[in-house]
């Protein structure tokens, strides 16, 4: 039996050292290549580049209703964008009449930018030229097949569509209706018998590609201005050109930090973490591969949470199981005793952090949707080698037999600190850090970044190969608050945008000044514009809806499987954390931009995890000691009992963005050091406010 489980653990050590060669470098069998799969991940805009469409939209500049409708052109453009999975588009305008849109690596670039400024006027025309329904009539489009595996578009009408249409085809009965599409008829089919059921059928489709594509013409809806393309041409990454490899390194470094300490600390079990860990790793890199998902700033501060809660899995785990160990069980009883304990606290905590997740999915736009999906995809991921893999590695090792206690293990340090006694000092610690970051919100205000405020840009055609590095420099000596990256299809180009300060025009003129001097550039080669923000009022609305929305199903579910005030306590507990990071910000003067946003987003789902597993804890004690303990002594106890599941979860996910802060560029780190102090704040305020809170509301009942 001990040779059998020997041959199996090396068996999947060889497995898993044979995909992790393969997702790295690939594989050259001959007639077949299989490329590096890592490679084939898909990286957003900001991490490496793309393209840089400008729109000018065709419309009187004394209209009204002008602005309207170019902020409805643009709302028409995210919808397209998001349905063909370009959810990390930047969408601007750009000066009186203009929009412009930055798109990430896609395969046929200009066609998209036709499809983005297609009209899309859909109509249904009776014999008598009347028009029967229009677009706006149709509530979804699906591209699909009929009976006879045509290639067709699937619809079903909003109710006053459903009446028109059936209506129209009543009378209409061996008619041809025609359907328009920006004035071109591209069906006409003969009504057989009147359709009264909502729904129905364009025909004329060529393939399924070009169903799909009408599908999501009518879906996002006609433009209600129309455009013209004025301009199309290749950007540099916004976080420069060596952000990404710079971050991978030091993410690597952290990781490797976060393996040795389980290993130390946890040693036997701690290599079966790291063993999962390490699986968990190659099959996120093979899903996001797989399903191209675009990976952007939010969508890595998604995977850095899911990490975090992949081995804050394995860590309740072995806490459990050294727990059970210390009851004098044997090692085969304390693994399936911990394993059985802890499932409910793993459950409970990833399963909040899902509804977060697709509630940000579903209701997000944008960048929101790409931190949405690789979080999701991170935290199922980790519930399996967590609970899956991980336990049938433990098993193995039971089987070889292993007897040497110091493999297993130190016994943890018992505290006994009382916690809500304390409550009236960590709560006065709190008020004060987030009252003085409100005064100086009102003090000094806000400092937006060009990501919420707009500002200025300036397009510098450089003319020849050169290192953006030196012009950083240049801004950094004219002390403007600016971002500059490579554009063209050589990286001849330079694109510079900056704040709109109050000498702003000041700024742009010494720097424009200095291109000049060092490129020897004419003024014919230097373009300037004032653009609207990246982040805009209705992606903003829209995180704070999706954002509302996760926090009333997380409500519902603690309710459910704890208590209603146990949900609140956990709202109010995340509310301080981002009062928290926000005064942070605030007093450090630095700016809020969408780094900020990705920040915020991973703590939500990273604090309401912590203190849930604390809940699970004061919930199980509930049950033991009933009324033998007070709710302060139960509370008290049961953030001691986790008190060093608590720390070290803190610590395994602070090494891997305190690396990534450390070493790497300064565009990563206005991301990760508000993920810092949100961990702290979040550790912070499970333990020394979530805590002590229930306990006063629970006698107060």
């Amino acid at each position: 039996m001990k040779r059998k489980n020997a041959i199996s653990l090396i068996i999947i050590i060889l497995l898993v050292a044979s995909v992790g060669y393969v997702v790295l470098n690939g594989l050259n069998l001959g007639l077949y290549t299989i490329e590096p799969i890592i490679k084939k991940i898909d990286l957003g805009l900001d991490l490496r580049g793309g393209l840089y469409v400008t729109y000018e939209a065709k419309i009187d500049e004394n209209d009204p209703d002008k602005d309207n409708k170019i902020e409805g052109a643009m709302r028409v453009i995210r919808n397209r964008l998001d349905q063909e999975n370009q959810h990390e588009a930047v969408i601007v305008r750009q000066g009186s009449k203009w929009i412009r849109v930055e798109i990430p690596g896609v395969e046929d670039p200009r066609e998209l930018a036709n499809i983005l400024a297609q009209p899309a006027e859909l109509k249904f025309i009776d014999p008598e030229e009347n028009v029967i329904i229009e677009g706006k009539d149709i509530k979804t489009a699906q591209p699909a097949f009929d009976g006879i595996n045509n290639p067709v578009v699937q619809f079903e009408l909003n109710e006053e569509g459903a009446e028109k249409f059936a209506e129209a085809t009543k009378n209409n009965i061996g008619k041809v209706i025609s359907i328009e599409l920006d004035g071109n008829v591209i069906s006409a089919p003969t009504v057989q018998t009147a359709i009264t059921g909502g729904s129905g059928q364009i025909t004329g489709m060529q393939s399924i590609e070009e169903a799909k594509k009408l599908a999501n013409l009518i879906e996002s809806g006609a433009l209600p201005v129309p455009l013209e393309q004025l301009d199309i041409r290749t950007i540099g990454a916004t976080l420069g050109s060596n952000a990404l490899e710079r971050s991978i390194k030091a993410g690597i470094i952290g990781i490797l930090v976060v393996l040795l300490f389980m290993l130390v600390y946890y040693r036997l079990p701690g290599l079966v973490a790291d063993l999962a860990l390490i699986v968990y790793i190659l099959l996120l890199v093979i899903i996001l591969a797989v399903t191209k998902v675009t990976l952007t700033l939010p969508g890595i501060a998604g995977i850095i949470l899911s990490v975090g809660m992949a081995v804050d899995a394995n860590i309740i785990i072995f806490e459990r199981i050294r727990e059970e160990k210390n009851t004098g069980k044997t090692f085969k009883a304390s693994v399936e005793s911990g394993f059985d304990k802890a499932f409910g606290a793993i459950l409970d905590s990833n399963i909040t952090t899902l509804i977060a997740g697709f509630a940000l999915w579903k209701f997000g736009t944008g960048p929101i949707q790409g931190f949405a999906k690789t979080l999701v995809i991170g935290v199922l991921l980790s519930m399996f080698t967590a609970i899956a893999f991980t336990k049938q590695i433990m098993r193995l090792f039971i089987g070889l037999n292993i007897q040497n206690e110091k493999l297993y293990g130190e016994k943890g340090a018992d505290t006994n600190i009382n916690f809500t006694k304390l409550f009236r000092y960590t709560a006065i610690i709190s008020l004060i850090v987030i009252v003085a970051g409100f005064i100086a919100m009102g003090i000094n205000g806000i400092n937006y970044g060009i990501d919420f405020a707009g500002g200025a840009i300036i397009y510098a055609n450089i003319g020849q190969e050169y290192d953006i590095e030196e012009v950083r420099e240049i801004i950094e000596e004219s002390g403007a608050q600016a971002e500059a990256s490579y554009a063209g299809e050589k990286n001849q180009d330079a694109v510079i945008r900056m704040k709109l300060e109050d000498n702003y025009e000041e700024l742009e003129e010494t720097i424009i000044s200095k291109l000049k001097e060092k490129y020897n550039i004419t003024n014919e080669q230097i373009n300037t514009d004032v653009v609207g923000p990246a982040v805009g009022k209705e992606l903003t609305l829209n995180a704070i809806k999706a954002i509302a929305i996760s926090w009333g199903l997380i409500l519902v579910y603690i309710w459910i499987r704890f208590e209603l005030k146990s949900g609140f306590v956990a709202i109010i507990a995340l509310i301080h954390d981002i009062l928290i990071m926000f005064s942070f910000v605030i007093l450090s003067g630095m700016q809020i931009n969408s780094s900020f946003v990705a920040a915020v987003l991973t703590i939500i789902g990273y604090s309401i995890n912590d203190t849930i597993v604390i809940f699970d804890r004061i919930r199980e004690n509930m049950k033991r000691y009933g009324k033998k303990l007070s709710h302060r002594e139960i509370v008290n106890k049961s953030i001691n009992d986790s008190l060093s599941r608590t720390v070290n979860t803190s610590l395994t996910t602070l090494f891997t963005i305190v690396a990534v802060y450390v070493l790497g560029v300064d565009s990563i780190k206005e991301f990760s050091l508000p993920i810092i102090v949100g961990i702290i704040a979040g550790t912070y305020s499970s333990v020394f406010i979530a805590g002590p809170i229930w306990a006063i509301w629970a006698e107060g009942e």
